[in-house]
């Protein structure tokens, strides 16, 4: 017998939910092949049996759809879709490099012609750690580690960034309040992006979490942190569920979790869902959330780098402040200060998000203007540049270095990026 009890259990109870049998066969068979790993003539057979369908007619609606499979297939692969809007971002440049940067036998970079509806955030491939890992997700990381916690902070310094909460204080300073003394410390993410308007985080834990979980990690590392919580408002369940995902493979990959990327550093990411509630915006409502309270703010000092997370030194930082630390420790702090307008030092780049009155309420622009704060808002100082699929800068940057997610560093906004008509 090929299928496992339960798989069979779940095909019987298919089978007895709709009110013709045979309309079960599909869910049957994609059943069939997540417990076997494909279709093979003998699991084909047994899920018709189940169903009650001639074997002929599993077999046929198993070699036409594209989503299964007869043959035995790598467990690890990466679909990138190759339709025309993912065609004209550069999908096939995509899946050259990808073919080109993973050599495993245990991983399949396939090409596929079924649209995957995700046109504006293209190219777009499957979000498996394969493919963040061969646009060099976890380098920033690696390098880190071959670092003391110290340099790593004095590198942010440098870098000049500063934190996309709101307040734009500097991001190595606020880590450099940690004390050096022993005893837990906590990372906790701000990931309750309640302002009307302002989507920029969820783009980047739905579309990058493997981006903003390395940067997570970066931050435990140069505090000394073991353990770090991501409050994510309860209305982000795709971004969660995502962001939990991550989690997971990044653990299984040994990149996070216990003895990351074989050292004795330990990395926990745990994720918190929120329940709706505005106010855990606020840094020492979102600790007290965190802590089974109900979220009011604390007064203030003592402040969280000293007394925070059940009372231990803690940082907060926004996810986009994060999402921006890798490539500053893997390209350098020269390279990330030396993006923007003078004085650099408070050019600080800001991801952006717009939406054009001409395509409704949902749809988002694929152009607009990217302004830097560091001007006067007028029409003579606005930086015109194409805005990409979803309001992403398309900077013409090199398919390696779209795959590298640099673009998200070069583009800024307002306290929250938030979305403005045109």
């Amino acid at each position: 017998m090929t299928l496992s009890d339960s798989t069979s259990a779940a095909i019987q109870k298919l089978v007895a939910t709709y009110p013709e049998p045979r309309t079960a066969l599909l869910p049957a068979l994609k059943l069939a092949q997540a417990d076997a790993g494909y279709l093979s003539r003998e699991a084909i057979a047994e899920a018709a049996d189940l169903v009650g369908v001639p074997h002929s007619a599993a077999l046929e609606l198993a070699e036409f759809y594209t989503m299964l499979h007869t043959e035995p297939r790598p467990p690890i692969r990466v679909v990138v879709c190759a339709q025309l809007p993912c065609a004209l971002r550069g999908a096939d440049d995509l899946i050259r490099e990808l073919r080109a940067a993973v050599t495993s036998a245990s991983v399949e970079i396939e090409r596929t012609s079924e649209c995957f509806g995700a046109c504006h955030r293209a190219p777009m491939a499957a979000d498996r750690i394969v493919g963040a890992l061969a646009g060099g997700a976890y380098e920033g990381l690696r390098k880190a580690l071959g670092m003391s916690p110290d340099e790593v902070i004095e590198t942010v310094k440098a870098s000049g960034l500063r934190g996309r909460g709101g307040a734009g204080f500097p991001t190595g300073t606020k880590w450099s309040f940690i004390p050096k003394t022993g005893g837990a410390k906590y990372v906790a993410v701000n990931a309750d992006e309640s302002e009307p308007g302002t989507f920029k985080d969820r783009e980047l834990m739905e579309v990058e979490p493997h981006r903003v979980l390395e940067g997570v990690a970066l931050c435990s590392y140069a505090i000394g942190a073991e353990t770090a919580f991501i409050y994510i408002r309860g209305e982000y369940v795709c971004a969660a569920d995502r962001l939990e995902a991550a989690i997971a493979e990044a653990e299984a990959a040994g990149l996070l979790g216990q003895a990351c990327l074989g050292t004795s550093v330990n990395v926990r990411i745990l994720v918190f869902r929120g329940a709706g509630a505005y106010i855990c915006g606020e840094e020492t409502a979102l600790l007290e959330s965190l802590e089974g309270r109900r979220p009011m703010p604390r007064s203030r000092p003592p402040f969280p780098a000293v007394e925070g997370l059940y009372r231990r030194p803690t940082v907060i930082n926004n996810v986009e402040t994060l999402a921006n630390v890798p490539s500053i420790i893997d390209r350098g702090s020269g390279w990330y200060s030396s993006i923007g307008v003078p004085p650099r030092t408070r050019a600080n780049r800001r991801l952006w998000r717009r939406r054009d009155r001409r395509q409704g309420s949902q749809g988002r622009a694929d152009r607009g203007r990217i302004r830097t704060d560091s001007q006067p808002r007028q029409a003579g100082h606005e930086a015109r540049l194409r805005l990409g699929p979803g309001g992403r800068l398309d900077a013409r940057l090199g398919v390696a270095d779209r795959a590298r997610r640099g673009h998200l560093h070069r583009a800024r906004g307002g306290a929250h990026g938030r979305v403005f008509p045109s």
